[in-house]
């Protein structure tokens, strides 16, 4: 009878260890596959995050760009105005400026 009891023992343990280390596979599998999932959307929300940065990050380059454009539009300008404007003392000094008197009489001017 013990023999047959240790047969029967011997016979049960080979039968429930390999449905026993399926089960801790599949609880190993499982608890896996939930980290993997969180770690994903962690990811994915990153990336959509990131996507957005970088949309905005190209917006706000564009507008510096056309801000930087405008300046040096406006300072071409001035600078073109300021090399001009040395001429215009030139031709407008008090000392070249002949004052003549005009009178008005009937006829038209007259000097």
């Amino acid at each position: 009878m013990n023999t047959v009891f240790s047969e029967l023992k011997k016979m049960n343990f080979e039968i429930w260890l390999p449905i026993l280390i399926s089960l801790v596979t599949l609880i190993y599998t499982i608890l896996n596959n939930n980290k993997l999932n969180k770690r994903t959307k962690r990811n994915e929300e990153l990336n959509k995050l990131n996507e957005k940065w970088k949309k905005d990050f190209e917006i706000y380059k564009e507008e510096k760009r056309q801000e930087d454009m405008l300046n040096n539009k406006l300072l071409t300008e001035i600078s073109t105005r300021a090399s001009i404007v040395p001429y215009f003392n030139i031709v407008l000094d008090d000392n070249r400026i002949k004052k003549r008197r005009r009178i008005f009489d009937f006829r038209g001017w007259s000097y």
